[in-house]
């Protein structure tokens, strides 16, 4: 997992801080201090869009603000659909001035403080509401070649209606894909790694708290299920290996330390995590949680859809061609 290689990066959650936070200037400092870290080892600083609906400063505000670099492949912006259609050209045509390049496309979490894009806002009057695809489509639009776009995958949605999402995506010329968390291995999105050929993005949870995924994946998980966030990481790693992973709700002081070893080698040694002060779970931690979220993706899939169309036959980048390949999130 070169440094080098964009997609097969670790791709580090940078949350900003909310607007109306009490210690707002040291949280900028900490924002701050975590991306310049990010960045500066090599890896992609992806910054979220008023996450869970929290009404937060945008990532190009702040770079703006303090000056902070940005290199060609080590900065992704979160994007979603509540935004005015001022503020999201305001967002757009910042990116673009400052050198991002990758954006991640989000319908996203709304919330009664947050406006919500009008599909007549982005030339969008034949949809009942603007999603993901109207937002990719207005961005290849209006800004063609200046951005590389991806979008979300989510395996604990009903199967064959994830792919018939991800069909619309791709026609509207996404480039790149990342998961919602998954642990170890799951077998939907082995079948999405099998059937598209534009880069695959796995997100690994590196809190503790996996209950915290519930809503994520449709299933009660229990608060005393046992998790080690390292273990799954090297899994993940070894069962994805051409794909990059995503690590949402990093632990800064004690987990990032641990990234170079785990990109050489893809493992983390029992010294080094004693040096940050962790312990090595056990592989019974990762089957406690694995199951629990396997029950979720049962719970919402009605088939094993072997006989579902396959996608790999649209090419990314390509908005109105069906019969290409996808191809380069």
């Amino acid at each position: 997992m070169a440094a080098g290689n964009h997609f097969k990066n670790f791709h580090v959650e940078v949350l900003p801080p909310r607007q109306d936070a009490e210690d707002l200037e040291v949280r900028l400092e900490r924002f701050t201090k975590r991306y310049v870290r990010v960045v500066e080892a090599g890896y992609t600083a992806c910054i979220t869009d008023n996450a869970m609906g929290n009404l937060s400063f945008q990532g190009t505000e702040i770079i703006e603000y303090f000056k902070l670099p940005v290199k060609a492949e080590s900065v992704m912006i979160h994007l979603n659909t509540f935004h005015t259609k001022r503020n999201l050209d305001e967002i757009l045509d910042s990116c673009a001035n400052l050198g991002i390049r990758y954006i991640l496309v989000v319908s996203g979490d709304g919330s009664a403080r947050l406006p919500k894009l009008a599909p007549a806002d982005i030339g969008a009057e034949d949809a009942i509401a603007v999603t993901s695809v109207e937002l990719l489509r207005y961005i290849r639009e209006n800004y063609p070649g200046a951005f590389t776009l991806g979008v979300v995958f989510n395996p604990y949605e009903p199967e064959d209606h994830e792919f018939e999402k991800l069909l619309r995506k791709l026609k509207a010329g996404v480039e790149f894909i990342i998961t919602q968390p998954i642990i170890e291995k799951n077998e939907v999105v082995d079948r999405l790694v099998s059937e598209v050929n534009i880069p695959v993005v796995v997100e690994a949870w590196m809190s503790k708290k996996l209950h915290l995924l519930s809503d994520c994946v449709g299933y009660e998980i229990p608060e005393d299920t046992p998790y080690d966030p390292i273990e799954n990481l090297e899994k993940l790693m070894f069962n994805y290996p051409d794909s990059g992973v995503y690590l949402a709700m990093l632990n800064y002081k004690r987990q990032f330390p641990l990234l170079p070893e785990l990109a050489s080698t893809g493992r983390v040694s029992a010294e080094s995590l004693e040096r940050v002060g962790l312990g090595k779970a056990g592989s019974a931690k990762i089957s406690v949680a694995k199951a629990g979220l396997r029950k979720a993706s049962a719970a919402n899939t009605d088939s094993a859809n072997a006989g579902s169309a396959k996608v790999g036959s649209i090419k990314a980048g390509s908005a109105n061609t069906d019969s290409a390949k996808a191809a380069v999130k």
